[in-house]
């Protein structure tokens, strides 16, 4: 409350039009941060239903750990929320990571720079996914975290981390969990950029995309939102633009992909997976 009233007058003191747009976005903007934040603090505590801005977070882990209410309330209760857009920086590399960051909803990616600005997107976080847990424990980031789309996030501070692993043993093997299948995506990618051509790589990418979008509830039963450019597509493939875009356009003239105002439609999911020799064991979703 005292921020927006400092903010209101900044506001009346401003005279010119461009100054009082800006206070005016930022009003906006910490008005839908309270908004979620109280929708948080008086409703969802306990509600872990598809409503819930914590449901994919929740039906991720259940698939690590036959979690009960107790655990969910409180990984709830600890975690505050906020809003970060599109293409900002979460943490960058050589921060002291002081918190664990959990995407809600929108899509972020792990990545590293080198020095002759070359950015290689080693991971993709979606809805239910950890920044880094390993991040409660290291003294600081070895790569970036960015938002590749607008962003709700969960934060959770190294000591509510070391709480819920010491207090909760249900979550602790959750997490546990999720690291070891952060580990199991990376070693895919590294055998999908390796040893497949671009068309089926690209292909194998939207098929585990549908996989784990549809595990935590986001998505229907052929199409998921895909918020990239053709640049984060080529950065994460080990591709160049031109190639992503050609590719793009193979798999859509062979009908296996429709992509259309930011959403990827799969016209036949099995051939799709036939196409790339998808295996979806090492997202370990059996449960």
């Amino acid at each position: 409350m005292e921020e927006m009233i400092n903010l209101l007058r900044a506001y009346v003191g401003i005279s010119d039009a461009q100054g009082r747009q800006r206070v005016l976005r930022t009003i906006d903007q910490e008005v839908k941060r309270n908004a979620l934040a109280d929708q948080i603090d008086e409703g969802s505590l306990a509600d872990h239903s598809e409503a819930s801005p914590f449901s994919p977070l929740i039906n991720k882990l259940r698939y690590g750990a036959d979690l009960k209410e107790v655990d969910c309330d409180r990984l709830v209760k600890l975690a505050g929320v906020r809003r970060i857009e599109a293409r900002r920086q979460i943490l960058l590399q050589g921060d002291r990571p002081e918190s664990v960051y959990i995407v809600l909803d929108g899509f972020a990616c792990r990545y590293k720079v080198l020095r002759q600005g070359k950015c290689q997107i080693m991971a993709l976080l979606v809805p239910g996914d950890f920044s880094d847990l390993h991040g409660a424990i290291l003294d600081t980031m070895d790569h970036g975290i960015m938002a590749l789309s607008p962003c709700t996030v969960a934060e959770l501070p190294r000591s509510s981390i070391l709480e819920l692993v010491e207090s909760h043993p249900r979550l602790c093997h959750a997490f546990r969990w999720a690291t070891l299948v952060d580990g199991a995506i990376l070693r895919e990618w590294l055998v999908n950029m390796a040893l497949r051509e671009a068309p089926q790589q690209m292909a194998h990418l939207f098929c585990e995309l549908f996989v784990r979008l549809h595990a935590v509830g986001v998505g229907d039963a052929n199409s998921y939102p895909l918020p990239l450019t053709q640049k984060d597509l080529a950065e994460m493939l080990g591709l160049t633009s031109v190639h992503v875009n050609r590719t793009l356009q193979l798999l859509r003239d062979s009908g296996l992909i429709v992509l259309r105002k930011r959403r990827l439609l799969i016209p036949d999911v099995a051939r799709l997976k036939a196409y790339c020799d998808f295996n979806p064991d090492y997202l370990h979703f059996s449960r």
